[in-house]
């Protein structure tokens, strides 16, 4: 209930260093879970900041461009220049991409154009969704909540996964049960992406196996610089 209020009525009035401050009283007030503990071995015991330099130019920007032509939910937001902050230098090696909810084609459709080695692998717990297969695209139909059966998933894809991105539930006990199911299932140089986590204190990260890195998606990486049209206060809904 703490958290919750605070969430809602107190975060947005503070600058993040008081964020954090308050975050971690809130975590350690009577009533708040406890820290959720990955139970894989090689999960990273320190996290340090991204350190990619460079700047985003939106004229050199293939993936909101590609976003134009399939008008995918995710352009409502703005996810997609960090997606292609982090995805731009490796489109072209990877080989396995999961997507959780995939709701129409139209994102997977753009996943497929942009990373054109790639097969391209959604998730979704609508029946209907497994329509949108065909070229190097695949559905499973299923719950993100059961852990089987991401298991499952993972087994009949045989392949370490390149990049995941959870934009599932968005339910914390579905997220972290996810990124515990399948971030083991990556590739060593592997990009895990938690879309939303409305419900954290804290932030969304971008996660990296090999690096060990981690790069929040709300708080702009060094000389990152936003387009004028996106709002850098972050996503206001789906």
């Amino acid at each position: 209930m703490i958290a919750k209020a605070y969430r809602a009525l107190v975060k947005p009035l503070f600058l993040q260093i008081a964020r954090d401050v308050i975050s971690r009283v809130v975590s350690a007030a009577p009533g708040s879970p406890p820290p959720h503990r990955f139970t894989f071995a090689d999960a990273p015991a320190n996290a340090e900041r991204s350190p990619y330099p460079f700047m985003v130019d939106s004229q050199h920007d293939v993936l909101s461009q590609l976003c134009a032509k399939y008008l995918p939910s995710k352009r409502n937001h703005n996810y997609l220049p960090y997606y292609w902050l982090h995805f731009r230098d490796v489109r072209h090696s990877v080989r396995h991409m999961l997507e959780i909810a995939v709701q129409t084609d139209h994102s997977i459709r753009m996943w497929e154009e942009f990373f054109p080695a790639a097969t391209i692998y959604g998730i979704d717990i609508e029946p209907n969704c497994k329509q949108f297969e065909g070229g190097r695209r695949r559905v499973f139909i299923g719950d993100q909540g059961d852990t089987a059966f991401l298991q499952l998933v993972a087994d009949q894809i045989e392949a370490p996964l390149d990049i995941i991105i959870d934009d599932g539930s968005h339910g914390v006990s579905h997220q972290l049960a996810t990124f515990e199911a399948l971030f083991p299932r990556m590739s060593d140089h592997g990009i895990y992406v938690i879309a939303r986590c409305d419900q954290f204190i804290g932030e969304v990260l971008f996660l990296s196996r090999a690096t060990k890195n981690r790069d929040a998606v709300h708080r702009r990486a060094a000389g990152f610089c936003l387009p004028d049209t996106v709002d850098p206060r972050g996503p206001k809904g789906k």
